[in-house]
């Protein structure tokens, strides 16, 4: 009340348009050099038969897929932009629909 603007909320205009955090990279690129080591050392530094190192190296590459397809579902901040797809993937297949159903009938 003494004139203070610390307790008053900040006011926005009405047609701002709220700021898209961007897509996080670093955990993908972190996953994808853990398994890159992972593969060489697998390949060149462990004393073990061919196919036991075939087998080591394609249970690194199936866990970092796995891994790579958690982060983009849940921690890349990709989700909007597959929703948006998704979502006009969809309206595009109504009006296939539509056109189709006019032609037909």
């Amino acid at each position: 009340m003494n004139g203070s603007t610390q307790d008053q909320p900040e006011l926005k205009p009405a047609g701002s348009i709220p700021l898209k955090r961007p897509i996080r990279l670093w955990p993908a690129v972190l996953i994808l050099l853990l398994a890159s080591g992972a593969v060489v050392w697998i390949r060149f530094f462990r004393e073990i038969s061919f196919q036991e190192r075939n087998l080591q190296t394609t249970f690194a590459v199936v866990t970092t897929f796995l891994l790579l397809l958690f982060w983009c579902l849940f921690f890349s901040r990709l989700r909007w932009l597959c929703d948006q797809r998704l979502h006009s993937a969809h309206i595009r297949l109504d009006e296939v629909r539509q056109h189709l159903g006019r032609r037909v009938l």
